[in-house]
Order: C-alpha cells, then structure tokens, then sequence
C-alpha cells in the first residue's frame, strides 16, 4: 500500500474530484500534519481530514470509491450523543491508522471547513484549518497529546501578531469548550475580551 509521505497528494486528489463532482461540499486537513504546518512540529502517523458532505454519500459511495481505489477501509458510526457521528479510516500496513475522515455534523464544524486556508504543500496545495479552528478541535477531542497541542498553538498564535481571538472565544462558544478555552488562556494570562 501507499507509503505515508506520498498518501497526502493522493488524498487531495481525491477529495477535489470529488468537490468537483459536486459530490463533498468541502474538506480541510486538521490533527498533527495541520497542527505542524501551523508551527509547532511534531511526528504524526496519520493524516486526519474533516468533510462536509451527506451522510449516506459518506457512509456508503464515500467507502465504496476508496475500496475501488484498492485502499482497505473501515467505517464508524457513531450515535447522536457520540462526538464522531461517522468516520471513514484507511488503514496501512499492519493495520495500522492512516487517514481518518470525519463527517461534520455540527454548523461550527462546517465553519472550520469553510474557514480553511489553501496552503502550498509541494506540489499540491492543500485546505488547511486555521490555528484558531485547530485548537478548538484539540480542545474538544481532549486527549492529553490533544490539549498539549491547543496549548502549543495558542502559544504560537499569540505571539504572532495574527491572533483572531474573537474566532477562537466565538467557535469555543459554538463547539461547548468555553471553559477549556478560558482555562488555557489564563495560563497565559490572555483574557477573552479586551
């Protein structure tokens, strides 16, 4: 199968027919490859992606056309009360998780999507989520790697000069992280308002 460094612009590929064909709304690279190319590099093994499509196309043409393409995939179907309503994963060798696909399913969600910012990568160019979008989504995942990962950004964003915090308190807002949002900031003695 596919090694790491060359799934991305397979993936892009991919995606963007079919956007093209009307078939996805949209999608933006989010996890550690996005967390990295916002600045704070670390090691990843798979590449996660939010997509802004239908459901039943999700859960079931989604799959199919990734199968014809010889990738082995598995689905998830979360419930109502679940985080991850669906999520199609590649898997590599041994197994192993290689991309992760997760179907939007709240308007916050589909906000990031549309938010994400087309970065050169090499040859491709790719949507990435914006860093604010991304701490957000580290701080509702919440893992410790997760939450390592919000704090690292909001450190980067906030020394850039090109901090949106009015984005990053409003999807907090929107996303049910409010209170983890307020807790990383006074750890840097940032205030929500000004």
């Amino acid at each position: 199968m596919t090694e790491f460094k060359s799934i991305l612009p397979e993936m892009i590929r991919v995606l963007d027919s079919l956007k093209k064909d009307g078939l996805i709304q949209g999608y933006a690279l989010i996890g550690g490859m996005a967390v990295a190319v916002r600045g704070y590099p670390r090691s990843t093994k798979d590449l996660d992606f939010l997509i802004n499509t239908d459901e039943d196309f999700f859960k079931a043409e989604f799959t199919k056309k990734l199968r014809a393409k010889g990738y082995a995939v598995e689905v998830y179907k979360g419930d109502f009360t679940d985080p991850l309503r669906g999520m199609v994963r590649i898997l590599g060798g041994n197994n192993e998780p290689l991309v992760d696909f997760i179907l939007i399913h709240k308007k916050w969600q589909e906000d990031i999507v549309n938010s994400a910012e087309e970065i050169p990568m090499g040859v491709i160019s790719v949507p990435i989520a914006k860093a604010e979008d991304l701490v957000i989504l580290k701080l509702k995942a919440g893992s410790p790697r997760d939450l390592l990962d919000a704090e690292e950004l909001v450190k980067l964003i906030s020394l850039s000069g090109k901090f949106d915090k009015s984005r990053l308190v409003s999807l907090a807002k929107s996303a049910g992280v409010d209170k983890k949002l307020k807790q990383l900031l006074a750890k840097f003695n940032i205030k929500e308002s000004d």
